[in-house]
């Protein structure tokens, strides 16, 4: 299934819009967790910036290609949830992402 122009239009504003709610407004807890990240802190927390920039690997690949590669992101990211607790809960999020787009795009797992 190939993605039109609009619908880009439309997967960018979703992203944005989950982005600002979901991570910015409604999470200030895990927004400022992730945004107060420290080296030496053992990686404690990832920065913000990372998940950013995730969603924006995301946003590439499905200008690039089909939804299809999506779903093969989403089956990769499934394990990662599986890592230590201060890894996890980043992954988590991420992993939340790509089942809220899959779920958007009307695709099915």
């Amino acid at each position: 299934m190939c993605i039109s122009k609009v619908d880009m239009a439309k997967v960018k504003k979703f992203f944005k819009q989950y982005l600002f709610a979901k991570f910015q407004c409604k999470n200030w807890e895990l927004c400022r967790e992730l945004k107060d990240y420290d080296p030496k802190d053992d990686q404690k927390y990832l920065k913000w910036e990372h998940f950013v920039e995730y969603v924006e690997q995301v946003l590439d690949a499905l200008d690039k290609t089909s939804a299809r590669i999506i779903k093969e992101i989403y089956i990769q990211n499934k394990r990662i949830c599986e890592l230590p607790y201060s890894y996890s809960t980043y992954y988590a999020y991420r992993k939340k992402a790509i089942i809220e787009l899959l779920a958007y795009l009307d695709l099915k797992i």
